[in-house]
């Protein structure tokens, strides 16, 4: 290719480098404001460290991405005086986050919409996943005997116990 063609590729490349940090920056300062508003002492992410490499380039880019999502989330709420706490997240899209459930089953989740096939609980794929790994961290701590008052988490929607039960917030107005 010409000289002009690699700089204008380049330009691009540089541009949606930029765009990507500047949108890391702006998700990771919500999560923390969002945890900060609620009072929350943990905020709790998925551990990516072990994924194996044998993933796309595509997948290796969002693995890049979430690791610096946490990396910017960590740093940010340390500054607030909130800890970052990761759990192995094996299966929490595809088992059913409904308490007296917990099905899990490939089947369950197709893309965005998470079906259990056992209940019939409908809830989008992200967010029965986070209710799961909400409630695997407060499983873990509480086996782990790591004490503290913390008995639930709360989600935007409402709170979840260490048993995976889950109390929607009260809408008002």
């Amino acid at each position: 290719g010409t000289r002009s063609a690699h700089l204008t590729i380049q330009s691009i490349g540089d541009r949606f480098a930029n765009w990507s940090e500047n949108y890391l920056h702006h998700v990771s300062k919500e999560v923390v404001t969002e945890a900060v508003a609620h009072g929350c002492e943990t905020i709790v992410l998925e551990d990516l460290e072990n994924i194996r490499e044998r993933m796309s380039d595509l997948l290796k880019f969002q693995q890049w991405a979430f690791r610096e999502l946490s990396r910017k989330i960590t740093y940010k709420a340390k500054a607030e005086g909130i800890t970052v706490e990761v759990v192995n997240p094996a299966y929490t899209s595809q088992q059913c986050s409904h308490s007296e459930c917990g099905f899990t089953h490939e089947d369950n989740r197709d893309g965005d919409e998470f079906v259990c096939q056992k209940c019939g609980k409908e809830l989008h794929s992200d967010y029965n996943a986070a209710r799961n790994i909400a409630a695997r961290y407060l499983r873990n701590r509480r086996k782990s005997g790591s004490g503290g008052a913390t008995n639930h988490l709360a989600l935007k929607s409402g709170t979840v116990n260490g048993s995976g039960g889950f109390t929607p917030t009260v809408s008002r107005g």
